[in-house]
């Protein structure tokens, strides 16, 4: 599979998705070179409740990508003892946050 960035629409921002794409990808190699297949036991989940508080606090980018790439380990190797994937499941923000 490739990821294919020109089905993002075209927009003025679009470069720095594909910049922070980019980012994610290249700490998920060196991170896999570093240490290894993705394991449940590395608490993906609990790993980016740690990084959002910091975030929350410094407002460092930084921590944004750490936060989505650990979404994604996460997705691949759930801590979560619930989790379950259902793309029918109404917005929590959606008509909500203004």
């Amino acid at each position: 599979m490739v990821l294919n960035v020109d089905l993002l629409p075209s927009q003025p921002k679009k470069i720095q998705f594909v910049h922070f794409f980019q980012k994610m990808i290249n700490r998920l190699a060196f991170g896999h070179y570093r240490y290894g297949e993705p394991k449940k036991s590395k608490k993906y989940f609990t790993r980016l409740k740690l990084e959002l508080k910091e975030y929350d606090k410094t407002g460092n980018g930084e921590h944004l990508l750490n936060i989505a790439n650990y979404c994604a380990l996460e997705y691949i190797e759930p801590e979560h003892s619930k989790f379950h994937h259902n793309a029918f499941v109404d917005s929590v923000t959606r008509g909500k946050v203004k």
